[in-house]
């Protein structure tokens, strides 16, 4: 019979809960970052010296939560929302309330307004700008010498999109993750910039002479905006082990290639490889009787890329240097 029961397959169907998932989120949010501070103070310790993990140690937790309670309150207001937007909608009319506001506007108006709420939003300031004039960099040829000045373009454009996504993941059974934090971190912006030359556009060049900016895009020169790279990617990830008060993060930056310079007359555009790097960051604090040692690591540009600067379509070097790599230790101690 033993043995028998040892080959009947267990058919498990585990599916964990994330953190927003569930009755109480906001409120189980708080309980953990308060457990998470009460077993770290040496007071709460087992009688073995070691501190309590939250998850795997059968930690008997009481709250003000009636969890029956607070079903029935959830759902109500749930199902009552509803019932007050539909409400709204009832009401919302000249007869009913005619001092109610927006009630005169027709359709045209509301794209409108919609159309002005976007436009004055942090996120469509950020993604989206006509710029008027910007200042580029640029580069002229006098004699022998390379001279570094400065120029109004008549108009740039910029668009485009950014993602970003971030999430904890915790909860887990095994030995060394069960009291740590995994944390997990992504962003990526999108950019499509142009200068934009119209006919008869015109700038006063270094010489302080009337010139055609048509020049400015001559030759097949980048019509990108200064200083701005198409794709930027940024990644961190790293954990939080509560138990022992450390923190450890990897982070990630790329740089598309971007214009550095404005090439004007028979020089081209100077283009910029941004080097790719990678940080580590460690902490850890110490209890030592009545004082505190935080001890810190930091790990700067593991790749130890090289930057490079190059004339547009060529292999001649306008700028090449090591960033180099660089470790630094620290300790604070707090008594």
């Amino acid at each position: 019979l033993k043995d028998s029961l040892q080959q009947t397959p267990l058919d498990l169907n585990y599916t964990p809960e994330s953190h927003r998932e569930g009755i109480a989120t906001y409120f189980r949010a708080y309980l953990k970052e308060f457990l998470k501070d009460w077993i770290s103070q040496k007071e709460n310790f087992k009688p073995n010296g070691e501190p309590y993990n939250i998850y795997r140690d059968g930690l008997k937790v009481y709250t003000t939560i009636d969890s029956r309670m607070q079903t029935i309150a959830e759902t109500a207001v749930s199902n009552h929302i509803k019932a007050l937007q539909a409400e709204f909608f009832v009401q919302n009319t000249k007869r009913r309330n005619p001092t109610a506001p927006f009630l005169d506007l027709d359709r045209k108006e509301i794209d409108n307004l919609l159309q002005l709420g976007m436009k004055r939003s942090e996120r469509w300031r950020k993604m989206r700008y006509d710029l008027n004039k910007p200042i580029e960099e640029t580069v002229n040829e006098i004699g022998d010498l390379i001279v570094t000045t400065y120029q109004n373009v008549p108009k740039a454009e910029l668009s485009g999109f950014e993602f970003e996504y971030e999430r904890i993941f915790d909860g887990f059974r095994s030995t060394w993750a069960s009291s740590k934090e995994f944390m997990l971190k992504v962003n990526y912006t999108f950019t499509d910039s142009e200068i934009i030359i119209g006919s008869g556009d015109t700038y006063i060049n270094s010489g302080g002479v009337i010139t055609s900016a048509a020049s400015l895009l001559a030759n097949g020169r980048d019509p990108r905006l200064q200083g701005q790279a198409e794709n930027i990617f940024n990644l961190q990830f790293g954990y939080d082990d509560y138990s022992v008060n450390s923190q450890a993060t990897f982070i990630l930056n790329y740089v598309d290639d971007r214009v550095r310079a404005r090439g004007l007359d028979v020089l081209p555009d100077v283009i910029e490889q941004i080097p790719m790097t990678i940080n580590f960051v460690y902490s850890r604090e110490f209890e030592l009787d009545t004082s505190m040692l935080k001890v810190s690591l930091e790990i700067r540009n593991l790749l130890n890329e090289e930057y490079e600067a190059t004339m547009a379509n060529s292999n001649i070097f306008y700028d090449q240097y090591e960033l180099g790599s660089s470790i630094s230790l620290g300790f604070k101690l707090n008594f």
